[in-house]
């Protein structure tokens, strides 16, 4: 039985860009009321700086995975889908915290801790390599 996860992660790159980012919008679609509630504006703003960075982020590293789809290369694709991944949203994080502001006031920070998991959880479902076969491990024989 295939589950919905194995058929979205075997779909094409611009497939599963689409899957990542109709998440992250649900996600900020979630979350807007409540920063409305906590801190006004800027509060609506920075989740959605902190949506928008964690997205750059995991569509960066869904390309730079999708170069190394074969399981031989899962790992090189994983090493550098990470950086870019992590890069994105600490970029983001260091200049709004340095910065300073209405940004780093209204909890940047806090947004991009709520939604870097959501990204990271969907994008890595969807970087998985792609399966060809099951191999049975007690005969040897594939399936």
């Amino acid at each position: 039985m295939t589950s919905l996860f194995m058929k979205l992660r075997d779909k094409s790159l611009p497939a599963r860009i689409a899957v990542l980012t109709g998440v992250e919008i649900l996600a900020l679609a979630i979350s807007l009321p409540l920063a409305w509630l906590i801190g006004g504006y800027f509060a609506v703003l920075a989740a959605t700086i902190a949506a928008a960075a964690c997205l750059i982020g995991g569509v960066l590293a869904l390309a730079i995975s999708g170069l190394f789809r074969d399981p031989q290369q899962a790992f090189a694709g994983v090493l550098l889908g990470m950086g870019a991944d992590m890069g994105v949203p600490l970029v983001v994080a260091m200049a709004c915290h340095l910065g300073g502001g209405e940004l780093s006031r209204a909890g940047v920070m806090f947004y991009l801790l709520i939604f870097f998991p959501v990204t990271l959880t969907v994008k890595t479902v969807l970087s998985l390599p792609k399966m060809t076969s099951h191999v049975d491990l007690n005969n040897g024989q594939a399936s």
